[in-house]
């Protein structure tokens, strides 16, 4: 158990049960609390509720799941991680359809995301795509990651911080051309299906 001990977490503490009182007032008693004690704090103005607060005899204890604590921030930036990833494959050149296939999101998401983060108009015409012989090594490169990195996206991030000179979108062509040609260069390529040019198993 952890102590509280500065009076504005106690008197916190206070207002939550008192806020309880006339909606839960059966799990204040199955936590322990005495029918005298809640009559005794109902209706109290906050003034009475700090008093008390600041009483040295009015000890106040939590417990916390540590496990479910951090699973709890583990997820927090598994989210944040995600949105990253979003902002950044917007900015970086990738198509609508590989959005909606790698991150779940609607055209009109999309469409929002590109007016907040795109301040200038996104390059027309066809992006530039990368010849024979350098789509081979990064097809090569893209294996490597693949290797080490399970989550689709962040391959696909490494593999534009390794080749910023292409839009995500040339990757990603490039990378389910290899695919749908079944070319293997020298070794056993990471299971992964692109159809009509969809991405490899995305893990969510």
């Amino acid at each position: 158990m952890i102590p509280l001990d500065d009076r504005y977490s106690k008197k916190l503490v206070l207002e939550h049960l008192v806020s309880c009182i006339d909606s839960d007032v059966n799990d204040l008693l199955i936590g322990g609390l005495t029918p005298e004690a809640l009559e005794a704090m109902k209706d109290r103005p906050a003034r009475d509720l700090m008093r008390v607060a600041e009483m040295h005899q009015f000890e106040v204890k939590v417990q916390i799941n540590s496990s479910a604590l951090l699973s709890c921030f583990q997820r927090l930036d598994s989210m944040k991680r995600q949105q990253e990833l979003k902002e950044y494959f917007v900015l970086h050149g990738a198509t609508p359809d590989m959005l909606a296939s790698l991150f779940k999101i609607s055209l009109a998401e999309i469409r929002t995301m590109r007016a907040a983060l795109c301040k200038q108009s996104l390059t027309s015409g066809r992006p530039p795509k990368p010849d024979q012989e350098k789509s081979i090594e990064i097809y090569k490169r893209w294996e490597e990651i693949a290797k080490q990195e399970q989550d689709i996206r962040e391959q696909f991030y490494l593999l534009h911080q390794q080749f910023p000179a292409f839009p995500l979108s040339s990757l990603w062509a490039t990378i389910c051309e290899f695919k749908r040609t079944a070319y293997i260069p020298e070794q056993t390529a990471p299971a992964a299906s692109c159809g009509n040019v969809t991405s490899p198993t995305v893990l969510s």
